[in-house]
């Protein structure tokens, strides 16, 4: 008895010492599989090496293989910095060690992740619409690759002029707004807070038609020649025009005002930063200017005598130091949280706000001052030296607290500055000199990451579902074809959902068939599935080349009897349009539905116990 009860024993140890090995021994190779194939994946984006499987022609270097099965690899562009940093997510259910009957029928899920980088397009230039270079993050669930975008271009409309489109809200026709010499702006579609309904706490309560915090109406001043008064161009505001302008005299100037979107930027504390101000003692002080020499802002120098000469009235060059440090930009009062008050706190806080006026200072432009703010830089893509470095490219536009990165332009009609405009006739004659417009930015292209599949910039101060991989898994076995039920095992509840804590035992055996994850996305890209195409995943080319299918397999309607055992992304599952799109990964098991072992033992060697005859 005592020794079948240590055999017992001696059994359940070495099968459980067999079960810890295999289990260690799977997440040790999962490791390592996640790690080669972050490797390989960003050196053979980076180098531009593709896969010759399904390649139409087939080129020269896949040796005549181009096979749906096909194995080989070819360098078939000069590569992309989508994968310079190659992120991979592993998740495989494997059968567990077991010792049961019919073999082992648990499964447990191994979740790994690794990231690699080849640095060969590690500074690669990305330029505005190049969607092969954005950023991917590569999801392998059960054999099964979705790369997800983690950003995406946007074009982003700031200004619009009244002379190309003379808007009543905005434009006085009456005035000579929509003339062709006209320098009128107004805000465009694209900028936060423009008649914005409701209206988001960033825009601190003006929504209006120009809302303070998105827009500046006297932005820049600019000074225009209008005519040279000299002999055969002279005007009635001539100083010679009573000598028929026969010497040449003075140019005839125009001074106008014209406003500009208000961008928001990052500066950080440390020394390196000299924009960074506080007015808190022993700190910088933020910069103001005059209203005298610099200019008569009408709203900080509204009283009387405040831009009389000798006024000592200023005005703040940029943002004060309440508005720096009021971090939802909400306008109100400074509250703590989320804003910092003022004292000893702003002095050790690491950030705040910079206003960056949508105004293109690349160029020195002498007839245009910049009344408020800084202006942007983009350092020219064809630059070989003495180029002005990039600054101020890295901007809160859509007014999500979250910054976008201005992208340099490819067309004129990306990144449009008003700046190198001649008007085909003024009144005062000649018209105008060529160069001499606002330098204000009408529209360019920004990456922006809170845009792509998933967004990977996510806080805790956002609303709406987390993206990416959900907690809840569900695992059902076929019954019939067509019908499949649910096993409930282990948590009783929706991880995702309930706080509470539950045990359940579960005396039964059950066959998985079907292992279905959710995948939360933050928008509806159109890569997956296209809406004007509700029911048919998007298999375009463009967007998934051979060797790299979709992976989803069916759009909507992701629990009929027809598409339960499919991967399925529904485009609205509230149906109401107020959720995000998700993803249902249905991983389908091969199963046997058990194992049995035969043996032929009778060729063994066995010794035939025959009982002695008697005497």
């Amino acid at each position: 008895m005592e020794l079948a009860v240590f055999g017992a024993v001696l059994i359940f140890v070495i099968g459980a010492i067999v079960r810890q090995a295999m289990s260690a021994g799977y997440m040790q190779n999962q490791y390592l599989r996640a790690m080669r194939q972050a490797m390989s994946t960003s050196y053979r984006y980076s180098s531009g090496v593709t896969s010759c499987r399904g390649v139409d022609p087939c080129p020269d270097g896949c040796n005549g293989d181009c096979s749906a099965t096909s194995t080989r690899s070819y360098f078939g562009s000069s590569g992309t910095a989508s994968h310079q940093t190659a992120t991979i997510l592993f998740v495989e259910d494997r059968l567990t060690a077991d010792s049961a009957k019919y073999g082992a029928i648990d499964r447990t899920p191994y979740v790994v992740s690794a990231s690699a980088s080849y640095s060969r397009n590690l500074f690669l230039p990305v330029d505005a619409g190049e969607e092969q270079n954005l950023p991917v993050f590569d999801v392998f669930i059960n054999g099964k690759h979705f790369p997800f975008t983690v950003s995406a271009f946007k074009p982003v409309v700031l200004a619009k002029r009244c002379r190309d489109d003379c808007n009543p809200v905005y434009c006085n026709a009456g005035a000579g707004d929509c003339a062709a010499e006209s320098l009128k702006l107004y805000p465009g579609p694209n900028l936060p807070c423009v008649n914005k309904v409701p209206c988001p706490l960033q825009c601190g309560g003006d929504c209006s038609a120009l809302p303070a915090s998105s827009w500046e109406p006297n932005c820049v001043t600019v000074v225009r020649t209008l005519s040279q008064c000299i002999l055969g161009d002279c005007a009635a505001g001539c100083v010679e025009a009573v000598n028929n302008c026969s010497v040449a005299g003075p140019p005839l100037t125009d001074t106008q005002t014209a406003g500009c979107p208000k961008l928001y930027g990052i500066i950080y504390n440390h020394g390196s930063y000299l924009e960074w101000c506080t007015d808190e003692p022993g700190n910088p002080v933020c910069p103001r200017k005059s209203c005298a020499t610099d200019f008569c802002h009408p709203v900080f120098c509204a009283a009387a005598g405040d831009c009389a000469p000798g006024s000592p009235t200023t005005y703040p060059a940029n943002l004060t130091a309440d508005e720096r440090f009021d971090l939802d930009r909400s306008g109100g009062a400074i509250s703590n949280p989320p804003d910092v008050p003022a004292g000893l706190q702003r002095t050790d806080f690491s950030w705040q706000w910079y206003l960056v006026a949508g105004y293109d200072a690349t160029a020195d432009k002498p007839n245009v001052r910049l009344n408020r703010g800084a202006g942007i830089v983009l350092e020219p893509v064809d630059c070989k030296e003495k180029c002005k470095s990039s600054q101020y490219t890295s901007v809160d536009v859509d007014g999500d607290l979250k910054l976008e990165q201005i992208m340099p332009p490819l067309t004129a009609a990306q990144k449009e500055i008003d700046v190198d405009w001649t008007p085909p006739s003024f009144v005062f004659g000649s018209g105008l000199e060529a160069g001499q417009g606002t330098g204000v930015v009408l529209s360019f292209t920004v990456t922006d990451s809170q845009k792509g599949d998933l967004d990977m910039s996510r806080g805790d101060s956002d609303t709406g579902p987390r993206p990416g991989l959900t907690k809840d898994v569900k695992m059902f076995t076929r019954v019939l074809d067509g019908t499949y039920l649910e096993i409930e095992e282990g948590k009783l509840y929706a991880a995702s959902g309930d706080a509470n804590q539950y045990i359940r035992t579960t005396q039964q055996k059950d066959q998985i068939d079907l292992i279905e994850r959710v995948i939360q996305l933050s928008n509806d890209t159109d890569r997956f599935c296209d809406a004007s195409v509700p029911s048919v995943p998007n298999n375009d080319p463009a967007l998934w080349p051979a060797g790299l299918p979709n992976p989803v397999e069916v759009c909507n309607d992701c629990w009929s009897a027809a598409n339960f055992q499919r991967t399925c992304m529904a485009e609205d599952p509230a149906g109401d349009g107020t959720q995000p799109p998700v993803i249902y990964v249905r991983s389908r098991v091969v199963d046997q539905r058990g194992r049995k072992w035969v043996t032929n033992t009778s060729s063994d060697a066995y010794v035939d116990f025959v009982t002695p005859p008697v005497p």
